[in-house]
């Protein structure tokens, strides 16, 4: 997944790379918003923490459940899966629109891994394919959904 241009930060880099080394681990050839979302929840950037602290989230039980479905995807046929080979789902284009949205709404020159975040939310939430359908509902129990997470966003932030 490239997300080198200028719409996006360093941080937002890190994330897109992270999402990368993710689905070459796991020999696929797509990057999907499970792919994107464990890249999230590893690194964690401070105002993603911030909020997922706020709303006392059990990152690692979303981890695990993210990491038994990415276990479940079919794998690439070939012996080694490359870096060039990988390209990003029309779902993960569709939250990185979204995230670019919030961006601009937030007045934001780029778009940093909370806009992100909150893109892969609202896929996850509109997604009516079953293993996201499982994601999400592993984030609503623990009390993460796109207004929960932008309110403490905005909460944890504020002071920023």
């Amino acid at each position: 997944m490239d997300l080198s241009d200028d719409n996006f930060s360093a941080a937002a880099q890190r994330i897109a790379k992270q999402a990368c080394q993710i689905a070459l681990r796991h020999s696929h050839r797509l990057i999907d918003l499970e792919h994107v979302l464990l890249a999230l929840l590893e690194l964690r950037p401070p105002p993603i923490r911030r909020a997922l602290d706020h709303l006392k989230t059990d990152t690692s039980s979303i981890r695990h459940d993210v990491s038994v479905v990415l276990d479940a995807l079919p794998t690439s046929e070939a012996k080694s899966v490359t870096e060039s080979q990988v390209q990003i789902t029309s779902r993960v284009a569709k939250a990185i629109e979204a995230a670019n949205h919030q961006a601009l709404s937030l007045f934001s020159r780029r778009i940093e891994p909370e806009h992100i975040f909150i893109g892969i939310l609202g896929v996850f939430e509109q997604s009516k394919q079953d293993r996201h359908i499982f994601i999400a509902r592993s984030l609503l129990k623990q009390g993460v959904n796109v207004a929960a997470f932008k309110a403490a966003l905005l909460r944890t932030t504020s002071g920023d």
